[in-house]
């Protein structure tokens, strides 16, 4: 929702980012690295079918949640921009080394509002400010594009 907070139209729908996180979701570990491993793989479950981009919905493969990326490209586009932007910020938050360091970076990501409720939660009580935005933003295409990949064949079919 911040990233996207002046382009309403545009932003990825949940629908797309819940479905693929499932996808990734290999379980166990701790929720970093549950959270890491997400990031890391979510878009090795879209596909590219006889010239367009789908994310077959799981209970119903014939429904391609990804089909307004056909016709609006510029939504895929800015998919894979923010794909690679949150893991520029998964890799910024981990590399935090200090409890203020790690909350302003999560401001900065996911808004004051929400983190001063967690940390609240957490008995932790801190100034909160966002962490100023990081220069180094990774390019979409930094390593290799992977959103034309075939997914892994499903081991049930």
């Amino acid at each position: 929702d911040l990233a996207f907070h002046n382009d309403q139209d545009d932003r990825p729908v949940s629908i797309i980012i819940t479905t693929l996180a499932a996808l990734a979701y290999e379980g166990g570990g701790d929720l970093l690295g549950v959270i890491r491993h997400i990031v890391e793989h979510i878009d090795e479950f879209i596909e590219h079918r006889d010239g367009s981009w789908w994310v077959a919905n799981p209970i119903q493969p014939s429904e391609n949640f990804a089909d307004k990326w056909n016709t609006h490209p510029e939504r895929r586009r800015k998919f894979v921009h923010w794909l690679g932007q949150l893991r520029s910020d998964l890799e910024d938050l981990t590399a935090e080394e200090t409890t203020s360091g790690v909350l302003a970076r999560l401001t900065s990501m996911l808004g004051e509002e929400q983190v001063t409720a967690a940390a609240e939660v957490e008995g932790i009580t801190a100034h909160l400010s966002p962490a100023p935005v990081s220069t180094r933003r990774r390019d979409p295409g930094e390593g290799g594009e992977r959103l034309h990949r075939e997914p892994p064949p499903n081991p049930a079919s």
